[in-house]
């Protein structure tokens, strides 16, 4: 008689089941450690990432107002910065197995400040000059007045310009998963991989139709374009205002919007191991390659902020505040690693003197769920919320205060991303001296 579906299943398990290590054995323990000390290129299996990566940096500034001495008329600052990345992953990471890999990126500012109708407007106006080796040099200006409405009562407007250079693991990395690859932005990269040759990469909706569609109708396949990677650059909007209200009151509140240009996402393709179309047929012959592209579209973020601080009953002070951050038209087909909550909140009381220089402050924290998009993983992170809190003792007549304190006091473990470890309470004394 044939066997029941039951006895199938059972003897597939067995099967499945023969020679697997089961977790909390010494077996199970043995073999974890292992994994852990291979470099995870090993071709025998590893986890290891061997980044020994060094960055150099310097900058400086100076008011050029002050040397000159018209510091009446206007203010002038000006700065500059340069840093050196160099890469060393042993090939763990990025793709520098022949050579250790060298970014530098350097850069220039300056900032023109001038209050007006006796400091009842001040305008602020500044450029920055912005060069990467992989990319062109970028120029973002920004402008910003401030207006005195009323006694410690003023209105903001400001106008801003940015960029973003993909970052080094958007241009370096090489990183082979169980997923797929990950790899670098830079041209050289779809040469090495022939992704723009013998073995081209095709959009994933693409391959699940063909999928559907049978093995002989590879019609339904769509390359995946390629692009040299540029810079994003955004434009953002905000007014705010900050004021006291009734003596005891300060508001603070804005809003903001953001436009995107070539906004930076993630890119995921289908790519066949021998170049021939029926392999993109099965997952089991198809490679998964995903690196950072620039989004075809505009892309928006919004956002808002409340923060409010009363000055209660014998010398406490309640507070609090809220924000939100949304991003709007979105390709749903590509990946942001916006990684913003679009909720969080603080509420707090604190008391600098209690009782003979005795103070404390406590505050609770709080974040919204968060649809996380990684290199390797997306999902839904639960909202959640923890306390901090600090007593604080300032000797009479000194400028010194003594601290005792912690974060997360109830050590309830979260995390903030998929692949980053859960963290717990932080706990710490300290001393500082001089401090005002």
């Amino acid at each position: 008689a044939a066997a029941s579906d039951f006895a199938l299943h059972q003897a597939a398990r067995a099967a499945s089941d023969a020679g697997r290590f089961i977790p909390g054995t010494a077996a199970f323990n043995n073999a974890a450690r292992t994994i852990k000390s291979r470099p995870i290129r090993d071709p025998r299996g590893g986890a290891l990432f061997l980044d020994k990566s060094d960055l150099y940096s310097s900058d400086g500034q100076f008011n050029i107002s002050d040397i000159f001495r018209f510091s009446n008329a206007v203010e002038v600052i000006a700065g500059a910065s340069w840093k050196q990345w160099v890469m060393n992953s042993q090939g763990t990471i990025f793709a520098d197995t022949i050579q250790r890999i060298r970014v530098n990126e350097y850069g220039g500012y300056i900032q023109l400040k001038k209050k007006l109708f006796n400091d009842g407007l001040t305008l602020t106006a500044s450029g920055r000059y912005d060069k990467q080796t992989n990319f062109k040099g970028k120029f973002t200006p920004r402008v910003s007045a401030v207006v005195k409405v009323a006694p410690e009562n003023f209105l903001r407007a400001s106008f801003q310009t940015a960029y973003r250079f993909p970052t080094n693991q958007n241009q370096y990395i090489s990183l082979v998963t169980g997923s797929g690859s990950l790899i670098g932005c830079l041209p050289s990269f779809q040469d090495y991989y022939q992704l723009n040759s013998t073995r081209p990469g095709y959009t994933a909706a693409s391959v699940l139709a063909y999928r559907a569609g049978g093995l002989g109708d590879s019609s339904r396949l769509v390359r995946a374009g390629y692009s040299t990677v540029k810079p994003e650059t955004v434009k953002s909007y905000e007014l705010g205002y900050k004021g006291i209200l009734g003596k005891k009151l300060l508001v603070d509140a804005y809003v903001y919007s953001s436009i995107y240009e070539d906004f930076l996402v993630g890119v995921a393709v289908a790519q066949s191991r021998s170049g021939a179309n029926s392999d993109l047929y099965s997952p089991f012959t198809t490679s998964n390659v995903s690196y950072v592209q620039n989004s075809a579209d505009a892309v928006r973020s919004v956002g808002w902020g409340l923060s409010l601080q009363y000055q209660w009953v014998k010398n406490y002070v309640l507070y609090g505040n809220v924000f939100s951050d949304e991003l709007q038209d979105v390709d749903p087909t590509v990946v942001t690693y916006f990684n913003a909550p679009k909720y969080r909140f603080n509420l707090g009381v604190r008391n600098d003197n209690v009782y003979k220089n005795f103070g404390f402050n406590v505050v609770y924290k709080w974040q919204d769920e968060n649809y996380y998009e990684g290199t390797f993983v997306t999902g839904t992170l639960p909202s959640f919320g923890w306390l901090d809190a600090q007593v604080t003792y300032r000797p009479a007549n000194t400028k010194s205060t003594f601290r005792v304190g912690g974060t997360n006091i109830m050590n309830k473990y979260q995390r903030t991303g998929f692949g980053s470890p859960y963290v717990g309470g932080l706990y710490y004394v300290s001393y500082g001296y001089n401090l005002f």
